[in-house]
């Protein structure tokens, strides 16, 4: 018992310490080849992150409990369909702040801080979909949970942590300047959406391709459709906060 409490313990730290790299860690590269005025910018995005994902971890985490009762109830049924149905939810809940603030983030940043810091709109811009991406697998991450099995899941999400901090410090030294730590992140979020979609296979039983037609597909046609609605009154009207 204490091997496995072990196992469970340095798989969460290894998976931990990814993620913590991958954010601060990325956060010292900036400051270190760009200066302090360029990681003020990553300040602005990760408080802007942290409020996002605070709001719909809210729905998440409503979700969390039955999801574990489900899964321990041995109602496998239950259990993938709160899985799909938190994955769609919690993206939505995202959805409804991340489209509007596109569309105005820089008036939004000079209202908010006067003289925003060079190039926090595009990577505010980042984060917010990097939050969107995030939000896709939810409902996978928390079935593993749930079923206790997460040694190889939380590797495997390390691998993409990781990845995110050395592709962000390439990029940062190559001269893509801040926009291309989020870039990393992006991707590296990306990444771990796949990885989630594949372990939530063939541990939980989640299926790809319903994931696809119940979370996937919809949050596309809704931010397709809001986009372009969004769009209609930025080419019609002034730009104005008032």
């Amino acid at each position: 018992r204490i091997g496995q409490l072990v196992d469970f313990m340095l798989s969460r730290f290894v998976c931990m310490l990814g993620q913590v790299l991958s954010g601060q860690g990325l956060a010292v590269v900036v400051n270190k080849y760009l200066g302090a005025a360029k990681n003020a910018a990553m300040t602005v995005s990760t408080t802007v992150s942290t409020n996002i994902m605070t709001m719909s971890g809210a729905v998440a985490g409503a979700f969390m409990p039955a999801i574990t009762n489900a899964a321990g109830a041995g109602d496998l049924r239950k259990m993938r369909e709160y899985a799909y149905r938190t994955c769609l939810l919690s993206t939505l809940m995202v959805l409804v702040v991340a489209i509007p603030l596109s569309f105005e983030i820089d008036s939004v940043l000079k209202l908010w801080l006067v003289t925003p810091p060079d190039g926090t709109a595009g990577l505010c811009l980042c984060v917010l979909a990097t939050a969107v991406v995030e939000r896709l697998s939810d409902g996978h991450w928390m079935t593993i949970f749930a079923l206790g099995n997460i040694r190889k899941f939380q590797m495997g999400e390390s691998v993409t942590f990781f990845g995110a901090f050395f592709l962000g410090w390439i990029l940062v030294a190559s001269g893509a300047g801040v926009l291309g730590a989020g870039l990393a992140v992006l991707i590296g979020r990306s990444a771990n959406v796949l990885v989630k979609l594949w372990f939530g296979r063939g541990l939980a039983g989640l299926s790809v391709r319903t994931w696809c037609r119940r979370a996937f597909l919809p949050t596309v046609i809704l931010s397709c459709g809001s986009l372009a609605a969004g769009a209609v009154p930025r080419v019609l009207m002034a730009e104005s906060v008032s």
